[in-house]
């Protein structure tokens, strides 16, 4: 005959509790919408160690003689265990502090989102796949747009009227025509100058031609 394992006789004994245990787990479990099964064991072994903890909880006042009455049933425990890490959390989050950026990326939002939607508006298409390039027009798109608010700001402070102000669509019309200007200058004054002065030509009067004596021959 086989000798039963000393784990096998363990089990037995304490079969009841872990039938208990699963139990009181199965009634207040944790759901979560994760198929992930990491997260579903941690979920299942905060459950367990909230039920342990129920009754260690329930033994300990039994020993100090509280009525049954004001001992706390599974439900409520839990719920006072879920409030205590709400508050622990809560204090250590407010002693952390929210990071400046954070802060400053919440303040400033609303002008982050108005720059995306004007820069898609009339934003440089370009048909290479190169992610360089395309950062490259997407900088020079920000800039042509932050631009036009200074031009707005600076157009209202000069008193100028409205229907004066040119709108993003011709401000950046504008901007590519002064560049277009710039470039061809640069092209026409590219090369290295010349230190000798450029040669002037005189005019030469044509050279005359000689006439040949053109006379009839003698009769024979």
């Amino acid at each position: 005959m086989v000798s039963r394992p000393e784990v096998v006789k363990l089990y037995n004994k304490a079969m009841g509790g872990v039938d208990l245990l699963n139990k009181l787990v199965s009634l207040y479990g944790t759901e979560i919408q994760s198929k992930k099964w990491t997260l579903k064991m941690i979920t299942h072994a905060f459950d367990v160690a909230v039920v342990n903890s129920w009754l260690e909880y329930r033994l300990v006042a039994k020993r100090a003689n509280i009525q049954t009455k004001d001992i706390l049933d599974l439900l409520h425990f839990k719920m006072n265990v879920a409030q205590c890490l709400v508050r622990v959390l809560k204090t250590v989050a407010a002693k952390r502090g929210r990071p400046k950026v954070v802060k400053l990326y919440n303040k400033a939002m609303g002008g982050v989102d108005l720059l995306n939607k004007l820069v898609s508006l009339y934003g440089t298409e370009i048909q290479s796949k190169k992610w360089t390039l395309k950062m490259i027009t997407h900088a020079f798109d920000v800039a042509v747009v932050n631009s036009w608010l200074e031009y707005r700001l600076v157009a209202k402070r000069a008193n100028i009227q409205t229907k004066d102000i040119l709108d993003l669509l011709h401000f950046k019309m504008n901007v590519a025509q002064c560049l277009v200007r710039v470039l061809k200058t640069v092209a026409a004054k590219r090369g290295r100058p010349s230190m000798s002065p450029e040669p002037q030509l005189v005019p030469q009067r044509p050279a005359h031609r000689q006439v040949q004596d053109v006379r009839p021959l003698p009769e024979v």
